[in-house]
This record gives C-alpha cells, structure tokens and sequence, in this order.
C-alpha cells in the first residue's frame, strides 16, 4: 500500500464498519463474484467532508506522484498525505502565496508545479512545491508579450511541451513558460467579417487530435459564437469542425437544432476507447461518430422529447469497465456503455450512506491505485475505490440478526463462518443464522437448545464466539463454556 495514502484508504475500511453493514470481503479467496455489471448503476463510496481539512467546501483535486492529494479550499490551496493537512493560503500583501482566494483553475504540469488561475481577477500564478515558492503573471498594458487580461478557464499541455491557457473573453493563448511570454489567438470583435481566424473568445475545452491538431470547444452564451474548431498551431489557422453533414443527417428539425446548440457551449472534449469524441455540453452528453460522421445526444432521461435540455454536462472519466462516468450540476453522474450509448444514473440516496450524497457533481480525477475522486454540492469529495465494487454488500438491519449488547456494539455481527456449500453462518444474539450466497436466502436460524433459555439469556452466555462447523456438528465457544450442537437434531 502506498505509504502516503495509508491513512485515506485505513480510513475508508473503518468508515465501512462504521455504516453497519456485513461485508463479505472476508471470504475473497472464497466467493467468485462478478466484479462489474455492464453499467454500474449503484456503486459505493467513501465520503470525505470537509470539515476533516477543517474546510468548508473542497474542489479541484488531483495527485503528485507520491500520491498526496492536492486541492483547493475556500482561501487557498491544500495538499493532504493521509495524516496531514497542509496549506497555502492567499495574503493580502504577500507575494508568496496565492494571488486571491477565489480559485477557478488548477493544474499540476509534467514536471510537479502547479499552476492557478482566479474567478476574481486576470493572472496566473505558478507554485512551486519544490522549493515553496509563487510566482505571478499579471497582465502589462505595455508589454504586447504579457498574459492578456482576461481569465483563465483551464490550464492544457501538450505532448510537445507547449503550455496553453484557455480564457474567457481572451481567446486561445500559448505561454512560453521558459521566458515568460504570451501568445494570443483571439477574435478582433471589430472585424465581424473575419472568418478565417478563431470564432470565439470563450474556451472551456481543448482535445489533441493527432497530427499535432486540436479541437476547441467554446462557451458561445453572451459572446460571438462558434461550433467546434479544429487548430493547427504550426499553421496557426483555424476551421470549423465538419459537422453540417453529420447534423443533416438529423431527422426531426427538433432534435437537429438542439443538437446545434448543444455544440456552442461545450464544456469538455474527450475520446472515448473506440476513438470517437464526446462533447459535455449546456445540455447534454453528445456522441460523435468520427468514422460515420453522426451525432447523437445521450441522455439516461425518462423523457427524451427532442425540444428539451437534457444534461448539463461537465467533465468525464473511463471507469475500469470502460464505462464513461459524466459529472453534471443537477443530474448527479451519468454512466455511458461507449459501444451501446446505454445510459443510466448515479443519483442521490438518502437511504445509502454509501451512495451518492449530492447530484451536484464536480470535476474527476485518478489518484495512485486507480480510485476516482470528485467533489460535490456537499462540499467535499466522494472515492469511488474498484476493488469494493468485488464484495456484494448485504445491509445487516435486513438479515436475522440481533445486538447482544446495543451500548456497545457497532453492528449485531459476533462472527462469519464459510461453509465451502456457497453458506455463510453469521452469529448474533439470536443465535447461528445461515445465509444463502448465490440467492441472498436466509435458510435458517439455529439456538442451541443444551443452552437453556435462561442461561442463553444471560449476558455471560448469550455472546457467541469462535464456531466452526466439521461434518454433522457445530462447535461453539461462549462467555464460559464450549458447545458441540448435533445439527441434525439441533441438541
């Protein structure tokens, strides 16, 4: 186990004991149950509040290399080993910290520096773990070379090297992180008739496409409008993504104007593991079929009429089944087969501790061992950890099953037994209850009847401990005696 989130993952098994439940991750080498479903459509996880980084909201989270969680919180930024809260935190008049606490943008580049961006004012700022350091970039109304004064939406790198920063109202900019320097493609708003250059100013989303090309997804609400570009930055041009022909294709004028307008507010672009591209738009998931040229809206909505919004669409992640996982701000997550475009939700549950806490749900990221984090409405992060997903969990409230001691006990469990017939013997205060794996059956309920009723009764017999059953026989240990039960006449 990684050393530096030992005290997360320690944390996440005792949280699991604490949601009184019986999980049968004793029995791995036992029980061969199916890990996944074609969707995961009830997951479990692990909640994480912000009051445990003495927080009020969390968001923005990824990993260094060591595994220690680094995020942002509502007056700087913070990293987490599993033992420690650290922080950095804006100051007023410092230069070596944050430039406000008002944080959109957060990226960790290839080589550990971190990079932010503000909601509240232009500029960018570099931190250092390294040496714990910050850096500023401020725009310069004389230096035609200086970050243009706009803000920062999201921070991309490319596999060549080169740093690029997406802005609202400021366009596509490339930064030289070497010098210092800044490039700008930008819309002149002066020039309506420029149709050669780039169409909007507001940029949320940036996809390589090979052949060192990008697709460009722009927020159009407001601001001059565009679809989807395609960006050569050895050419420095730009042209619209080739989508009138996947949009005529589009039957109902309903469902092909909507589609339209899903592609002028684009949020993210990804590629999913058959190569084509997902756009997370303003109101839906949508699918493109690059070798077919189709474009489809995905919803897991009952009501699929073709003049509604669906989801709003933030940000997506592959889980270990290849299922696609999309955050929205109202619809908790949406779970994509990529093959069949089936589609379900994963939506808030009162009744499951371990279900989703809040279908507002913000950005994903992978830590070390392959577990997907995301903050929420809530204000702190949801984990969802694969290898829990192995064990069937069977909530104790519904099996027959009874506390001995209800001031002590967490969960009415003594001990679990596997009988090797695909059985589990679980004992409580009612006794030695037998449970049917394969059907999720309760066969029977066995009390020993050479315990009399009083004795069994009694606090110093009633709790049962180690048993084991070999052959015909049952044997058990209590508070003050051992007892072998002949199974068949139960004596």
């Amino acid at each position: 186990m990684n050393h530096s989130l030992r005290g997360v993952q320690v944390s996440y098994y005792l949280h699991c004991s604490q949601m009184r439940i019986v999980l049968t991750t004793f029995l791995f080498l036992c029980i061969n149950a199916n890990v996944f479903t074609q969707l995961v459509k009830d997951p479990y996880f692990y909640h994480i509040p912000p009051e445990k980084f003495g927080l009020q909201r969390c968001f923005n989270q990824c990993f260094d290399d060591k595994g220690i969680l680094w995020f942002c919180g509502e007056n700087g930024i913070y990293n987490y080993d599993g033992f420690t809260v650290k922080k950095w935190l804006a100051e007023k008049g410092n230069k070596n910290s944050p430039l406000s606490k008002n944080i959109g943008a957060f990226y960790r580049d290839k080589k550990g520096v971190f990079w932010i961006g503000y909601l509240d004012q232009p500029g960018i700022t570099q931190f250092n773990p390294h040496n714990n350091t910050f850096r500023h970039y401020v725009h310069d109304s004389t230096n035609t070379e200086s970050i243009p004064e706009a803000l920062v939406v999201r921070f991309k790198e490319d596999d060549k090297g080169r740093f690029w920063l997406l802005m609202w109202d400021g366009g596509l900019v490339r930064m030289d992180k070497k010098t210092g320097k800044f490039k700008q493609y930008m819309r002149d708003l002066a020039n309506p008739a420029d149709t050669l250059g780039i169409r909007g100013n507001r940029i949320k989303a940036m996809l390589p496409m090979g052949n060192d090309k990008y697709l460009l997804g722009f927020f159009s609400g407001g601001a001059p409008a565009s679809t989807p570009m395609i960006f050569d930055p050895v050419k420095e041009t730009f042209t619209l993504l080739p989508i009138k022909e996947a949009l005529n294709k589009i039957q109902d004028p309903e469902e092909r104007y909507k589609t339209y307008e899903a592609l002028r507010i684009v949020h993210e672009i990804i590629r999913d593991r058959n190569g084509n591209i997902w756009f997370g738009t303003y109101t839906c998931a949508l699918f493109y079929d690059v070798k077919n040229n189709t474009l489809k809206r995905v919803t897991a909505a009952r009501d699929q009429n073709a003049s509604k919004n669906f989801d709003n669409a933030r940000a997506f992640i592959e889980d270990p089944s290849g299922n696609l996982w999309v955050s929205t701000i109202s619809s908790g997550i949406m779970v994509i087969d990529p093959d069949t475009r089936e589609a379900c939700y994963i939506q808030q549950d009162e009744n499951r501790e371990s279900g989703l806490q809040d279908n507002r749900v913000g950005s994903f990221s992978r830590d070390v061992n392959g577990n997907i984090w995301f903050s929420s409405g809530m204000g702190g992060f949801s984990v969802y950890v694969p290898v829990m997903q192995k064990f069937p969990i069977h909530a104790w409230k519904h099996m027959n099953l009874e506390f001995s001691n209800r001031s002590a006990q967490a969960i009415p469990v003594h001990h679990i037994c596997y009988n090797h017939t695909d059985t589990l013997l679980i004992s409580s205060q009612n006794g030695i209850s037998y449970y049917k794996v394969s059907s999720g059956q309760w066969l029977k309920t066995l009390e020993p009847n050479v315990i009399s009723r009083s004795l069994w009764d009694n606090r110093q017999t009633q709790y049962i401990g180690n048993f084991f059953e070999r052959g015909n026989y049952l044997y058990m240990t209590t508070a003050n005696r051992f007892t072998v039960v002949d199974k068949k006449t139960g004596k």
